[in-house]
């Protein structure tokens, strides 16, 4: 099959079109986001998500310099870790958008680095691993855009927290 541009356009066009169709039509029966992944295609892989939240979540743009010190055990000035929560000081500068004031949803950090969270408020992150580093729920897509460069640094990272979800 010869890929051109014009059937890469048409297929593009034809994947929006049935995304905006599927999240005009569909009514979220939970507090959670979606995304949607096709990947068999030939063509691209192509994604898509909403945040399927009943109100607004005040998300704002906002720019972390390097050099940030962090507490991945906060939550606002409420503890949500109280043993072994991650601290770090921010290797690389972000460009984020958060959610509520408190968490990460969305970001890129200066070396390319891309983050984009689901939440769903029933997660259950398994019983607590001490030996990993605590990091709120909301935090720990920040902490890998503030410590990985790449995909392969974040996953090997991923590895040595344990995301906890607030309970206040």
């Amino acid at each position: 099959m010869k890929l051109t541009a014009k059937k890469i356009y048409r297929v593009m066009c034809s994947t929006l079109a049935a995304a905006t169709l599927g999240f005009t039509l569909w009514q979220p029966v939970a507090d959670a986001c979606t995304r949607i992944l096709w990947n068999t295609n030939k063509l691209a892989v192509v994604v898509g998500r909403s945040m399927d939240w009943p109100e607004s979540t005040e998300p704002m743009l906002t720019v972390f310099p390097r050099g940030m010190k962090r507490d991945g055990g906060l939550l606002g000035s409420n503890v949500v870790v109280k043993e072994n929560p991650a601290r770090w000081t921010s290797k690389y500068g972000s460009l984020v958008t958060t959610s509520y004031g408190a968490g990460a949803m969305d970001g890129l950090n200066k070396k390319g680095l891309g983050m984009h969270l689901l939440f769903l408020t029933a997660t259950d992150f398994g019983p607590r691993d001490r030996s990993k580093l605590g990091v709120h729920a909301g935090l720990w897509g920040q902490y890998l855009l503030d410590n990985a460069a790449t995909v392969k640094e974040a996953l090997e990272l991923a590895k040595g927290i344990q995301p906890i979800m607030a309970k206040i």
